[in-house]
């Protein structure tokens, strides 16, 4: 892979102005951006000690369950429909307990709905319909950083990236690539990880995990 210079992308761009199919490079076909996953901890917490709870509740129906068996069992019928109401608590209990690990499993990989991503200083907004484990932010590759406003729910936070902006030329194809400075990240997450595939952390290539 061959890198061209942050100093040299004025010139580079001239050339592709004046580049032809004869000259064998194809024009600038890729934007830099970065993968973003979101991560909702106060959530899962909430949802743990949920589950927990009707685990204790559905025990203690259980042990009920039980005593109003045996009781039907030694002849006592008085017993039957208490037994069949405890029965249909509990296993109204079960169903309530799969859907929120079914929640759990979803906050665990972090598949939730970003209502809306702004750029700082302009008007464009990327707006999701459907919830996603991942998001696509693209990055400004006028500046050395980009800044984000992630709308969701009530809570708005902000993330700004910043990274040497270069040109590749790699096979006769030009791209813009973008190497993240992931030491001086700045964000309102309570923590952010950034996962990379290449010792140069190319931002197309890398996953940023928030949490909050």
């Amino acid at each position: 892979m061959t890198r061209i210079p942050t100093f040299l992308i004025f010139c580079t761009t001239l050339l592709l102005c004046y580049c032809t199919e004869d000259d064998g490079l194809s024009p600038l076909n890729d934007e830099a951006f970065v993968n973003a996953r979101f991560f909702n901890m106060d959530s899962l917490v909430k949802v743990n000690q949920g589950i927990a709870e009707l685990d204790s509740v559905i025990l203690l129906y259980n042990d009920s369950i039980t005593v109003a068996r045996d009781s039907v069992e030694n002849g006592n019928e008085d017993y039957e429909p208490v037994l069949a109401d405890l029965r249909a608590t509990r296993d109204q209990l079960r169903v309530n307990k799969t859907e929120f690990e079914g929640v759990r499993t979803q906050l665990q990989n972090g598949v939730l709905k970003i209502r809306q991503i702004t750029g700082l200083d302009t008007e464009k907004s990327l707006v999701f319909g459907d919830s996603t484990n991942r998001y696509r932010l693209p990055l400004n590759a006028s500046q050395n950083f980009s800044t984000f406003f992630i709308q969701k729910e009530e809570r708005t936070d902000t993330l700004t990236l910043f990274y040497e902006m270069e040109f590749d030329i790699n096979e006769r194809v030009i791209r813009r690539l973008a190497f993240l400075d992931i030491q001086n990240f700045q964000h309102t997450y309570d923590s952010i990880i950034t996962s990379c595939i290449d010792p140069e952390c190319i931002s197309n290539g890398a996953t940023i995990r928030l949490y909050y």
